[in-house]
């Protein structure tokens, strides 16, 4: 009798090694294959969008993800200093976060194959407000102040709280409470509070002063929301009073650091944290002309955040799922190893094929009942506000322990603006030289200033990255190059190398930039990170595709070597004979 009991055993616990090589083979995250935070620590936010579009085409292979590829998206095409492309992203994150029910009748399958594989992702709550953060500034950045009152708003919403006396509780704590309470705690022992989200209260105050110009209500609401803001955080009053009393035209928001990750933790991974992050600032200063600096506020400290169990999603549903899975595991093998020998053989098998099924099961159940850790990367640590006054251009500095970071071109408020909205995402410590030295090595159209070599094209060994216009030629032809070429055949110069020139031009949305290896023409906003990067350091040259591209750089490559650096010569190559 004992063999016979230990050779059922050993059945079972062969169907358990088969069904736990079953369960690991179908347990995915459904993450992405690359990792976008080293290029956003790097300041190379036109590497990340670029791996990011593929993302979205994908759509229809990753459906799941929808909302999440277009907030990463949209907030790094923001860092990078381009809101008209950022716009459409954000969007349409703004509408999918109102949209309510997005994962009815989800719940179910979730149960059975896991969150990351049935649940449309939405975030934890913090992931959102700071989605709707973004939204709320890339319309600000594009004067459209509805919109950004709109979204601002929209980042208040209501918390659920655990604790008493507004106390809060870490997971940890939460999920210690939870398993001392009966099962209706988590769906009846909170109640719903008002957001401490200060930088939301900020953003709406901004947007409601903006448009309080001509509206007193709106201005009064601007007060109030202002109000909220700094009664929370009371370092972002003298700020806003510079606001509201039209001290200053230009309001500064940076971003500093890399936001925590999402890492599993407890017993099958079945509860979440966020960890890891780093390089938060508490403090920074901002200059303008190397004038004077004013003090920048924290708004937002994104791992505290993060940690306040009323900023992030329950867990319960994991949670059952996990001792659920136990459970079919310890009762399958029983069942399988205590089949009764004395039975047919039919019977004996069906009872083995019953404790088969409840241990694959347990195994599915268990393997899927870790914890969702799709999140939103591309968070910064830490957001600080400023204002001040621009009139014109001028160079913004950004100051602060071990950073000094220079941004040449920042513009103020145009007449028909009520104020200007910068952004500026710095890069991790220690900050690159593009960053820091103010440089600016090739002409764009987003800025207005000559740079040496600016008379040539960039496709032909020059350092101009203007658009092809009447002007631009005319630049070129000043200094004797490409005299006898109409302002067609230099776009038709630009055609033949597959560049565009113009944002409504890029077909399929934005293309990096030709400094970039891309094939546009179209710079960041003067003054953005994504701006500093492109023209404050030294690029590759260009290698031409086309027989007439290649032509002319040759020509001015030789005349480069063979003309004296005092002389300008006026000879320009001809069709026939370069």
């Amino acid at each position: 009798m004992l063999s016979q009991a230990s050779s059922r055993w050993g059945e079972a616990g062969a169907i358990v090694c088969v069904a736990l090589a079953a369960a690991s083979t179908g347990c995915t995250n459904g993450d992405p294959d690359f990792d976008i935070r080293a290029d956003v620590a790097r300041g190379d936010f036109a590497r990340a969008e670029s791996k990011l579009r593929s993302y979205v085409r994908d759509t229809d292979d990753r459906p799941l993800e929808y909302l999440l590829d277009r907030s990463r998206l949209g907030i790094v095409t923001l860092a990078d200093g381009r809101p008209d492309a950022a716009e459409p992203w954000l969007a349409e994150s703004f509408a999918t976060l109102r949209r309510q029910g997005l994962n009815e009748n989800r719940q179910v399958g979730a149960a059975v194959l896991g969150e990351s594989g049935q649940l449309f992702w939405k975030g934890e709550p913090f992931e959102q407000a700071l989605t709707l953060h973004y939204t709320a500034l890339c319309y600000a950045m594009l004067n459209q102040w509805d919109n950004a009152r709109a979204a601002a708003n929209a980042s208040l919403f209501q918390l659920r709280s655990y604790a008493q006396a507004d106390q809060s509780l870490s997971k940890a704590e939460l999920a210690q409470r939870a398993a001392t309470q009966d099962e209706a705690w988590l769906d009846k022992g909170y109640a719903n509070v008002k957001t401490d989200f200060a930088l939301g209260y900020f953003v709406a105050g901004v947007a409601n002063f903006a448009l309080g110009r001509s509206d007193p209500d709106r201005a009064s609401e601007a007060r109030d929301f202002f109000r909220e803001a700094f009664t929370l955080r009371p370092d972002l009053r003298p700020v806003a009073e510079a606001i509201v009393g039209g001290r200053v035209n230009t309001v500064v928001f940076v971003d500093t650091g890399t936001g925590p990750s999402k890492q599993r933790y407890g017993d099958d991974g079945v509860l979440t944290r966020f960890a890891g992050g780093g390089g938060a600032t508490t403090w920074l200063s901002i200059s303008i002309d190397n004038n004077a600096p004013s003090n920048a506020a924290l708004a937002c400290d994104v791992q505290t955040m993060a940690n306040d169990h009323r900023w992030n999603n329950l867990e319960d549903v994991r949670q059952f799922k996990s001792l659920l899975g136990t459970g079919l595991i310890a009762g399958g093998v029983i069942v399988a190893g205590t089949s009764d020998n004395r039975s047919s053989e039919g019977r004996r098998n069906a009872q083995l094929a019953t404790g088969l099924a409840m241990v694959l099961a347990g195994l599915a159940v268990k393997a899927t009942a870790q914890a969702d850790i799709r999140h939103c990367e591309v968070m910064p640590a830490s957001i600080l506000v400023g204002a001040t006054t621009i009139d014109g251009s001028a160079t913004l500095g950004i100051h602060g322990p071990g950073l000094d970071m220079v941004l040449p071109g920042v513009r103020g408020p145009s007449a028909a603006e009520p104020l200007r909205v910068v952004y500026v995402r710095v890069p991790a410590q220690p900050v690159p030289a593009w960053a820091s030295s103010g440089r600016v090595v090739y002409a764009t159209d987003s800025l207005a200033v000559r740079v040496p070599g600016d008379d040539l094209p960039y496709i032909l060994g020059g350092r101009c990255c203007r658009a092809p216009s009447a002007e631009t030629l005319r630049l070129y032809q000043a200094s004797g190059n490409l005299t006898n070429l109409s302002l067609m055949d230099l776009q038709n110069l630009y055609t033949d190398e597959g560049i565009t020139w113009r944002a409504g031009d890029e077909v399929d949305g934005p293309k990096r930039h030709i400094l970039n290896g891309g094939t546009s023409l179209v710079a960041p906003l003067a003054g953005s990170s994504g701006f500093a990067r492109l023209v404050g350091q030294e690029h590759p040259p260009y290698q031409p595709k086309s027989a007439r591209a290649k032509e002319l750089a040759a020509f001015y490559a030789v005349r480069a070597t063979t003309m004296p650096a005092n002389q300008t010569s006026t000879i320009t190559p001809t069709e026939k004979n370069p």
